[in-house]
Order: C-alpha cells, then structure tokens, then sequence
C-alpha cells in the first residue's frame, strides 16, 4: 500500500505458467477506500505493529486458507445468533466477490479482469439476473 502515491498493490491471484507473479494489479485509493484504511488502521492500533491484513491472525499474520474459513463461519453464526442477519440471509466470503464484480459492471459495463478470460470470470462472478438487449 502505498499512501503517497494514493494506490495499492497486489500480486494477481490465480496467476498460471510463465505469468505467474508477474501482474500486478493497481488499485487508486478513493475517499471512500482511505476512509475504510483509516478505520482499520484505528482498529489495529491497539496491536503495537503496523499490521497489513485486514483479518489478522493474534500475531498480526495473514489466515491460511482453512482458518479463514473456519472465522468466516463463526461470525456468520454470531451474527444470525444476534439477529443480524437471517438464515435465510445468509453468504459465503465468495458471495462478496462475485457481489462487487456485478457492481463493478452495472457501474463500468464490464466485469472486471479477475480470470484468465473474460468468460471464465462471467460463468464465475456475473450474477447479473437481467439481460439488456437493444430492440429490432
């Protein structure tokens, strides 16, 4: 993250072969985005470590895959518990990610670039109920 250039970086995930490693992606900081990182950064103040994930593990380190998915689950619970969200309701984490790629393409008109091509990532993500189609 890089405040002063107002971006963040990130290595691509899913990268495959010889491009592995090497996309980078570039995501400019808006007001509403340093607003989030100033409220994380609030929140991990108390930890005594500059801290760079947003869901640390007690020693400020990253989850690996399976105990992500086991605080994923245990504050989905606590929060059907505390009538916060319904069963009914209820959403995995990637239920978040395709979310935000069918805003992302109601705002931009596209999905954005998250798989090898664009099909892999509509058949993935795009949750998009309606079709628009110009008349005859």
């Amino acid at each position: 993250m890089d405040e002063t250039a107002q971006v963040v970086r990130t290595k691509r995930a899913k990268q495959r072969g010889k491009k592995r490693g090497e996309v980078i992606e570039q995501v400019t900081i808006t007001s509403r985005l340093q607003a989030l990182l100033d409220r994380l950064k609030t929140l991990h103040a108390g930890r005594g470590a500059d801290c760079p994930y947003v869901f640390p593990t007690r020693d400020n380190n990253a989850y690996a895959a399976r105990g992500f998915k086991t605080l994923w689950q245990r504050c989905v619970v606590l929060a059907i518990k505390e009538t916060v969200l319904s069963e009914e309701d209820r959403f995995t984490f990637h239920d978040l990610r395709a979310y935000y790629a069918t805003m992302h393409k109601e705002s931009r008109g596209t999905l954005p670039d998250l798989h090898k091509n664009k099909e892999a990532t509509a058949r993935v993500y795009d949750r998009t109920r309606t079709v628009k189609r110009n008349a005859l």
